[in-house]
């Protein structure tokens, strides 16, 4: 029975360091716009730690809640952080364009931030502003909002 046990513990050791480590999460404002992005943040390989996997949400609370892959590099200038999303749009805003890349080029100092470009429909809606990392924990929920308040812009449209 001691056997069985220990060899159990010592498979569930196995498997979960084997686990691919998450660096945790991220949140950013498209800004000028009330879009927030909510961003999980995985690194891919050990001995490249540079290189990670983005999964999450580009959301404008109670607007839309579009899900999200892409990757977090190193620039070409080696300084910078390159963060590109790829989302699949099933909106009418966006131009309607249900194909969606963002690229932004981060810097590293405090708050991260950097320019953002946006590109639906290969050129069909297109977009700037920039994206500025915020506490998480300032967010509301995605569907809080049910209502745009006066003045506020979405990317999206």
């Amino acid at each position: 029975m001691k056997k069985t046990v220990y060899c159990l513990i010592f498979v569930c050791f196995v498997i979960f360091s084997a686990q691919t480590v998450i660096a945790g999460t991220k949140c950013y404002n498209w800004s000028p716009f009330i879009d927030v992005l909510k961003v999980t943040v995985t690194p891919q390989d050990p001995s490249n730690p540079a290189n990670k996997l983005l999964t999450g949400a580009l959301y404008a609370q109670g607007i839309y809640y579009l899900p999200f892959i892409g990757t977090l590099v190193k620039d070409a200038d080696g300084v910078n952080k390159r963060f590109s999303i790829h989302l699949t749009n099933n909106t009418v805003d966006f131009g309607g364009f249900r194909d969606c890349v963002l690229d932004a080029t981060l810097g590293t100092t405090k708050p991260i931030q950097g320019p953002l470009e946006v590109n639906c429909g290969a050129g069909g809606f297109t977009n700037t502003g920039t994206l500025i990392q915020i506490d998480c924990s300032t967010l509301p929920p995605p569907t809080v909002l049910l209502e745009l308040p006066e003045g506020a812009l979405l990317g999206g449209e």
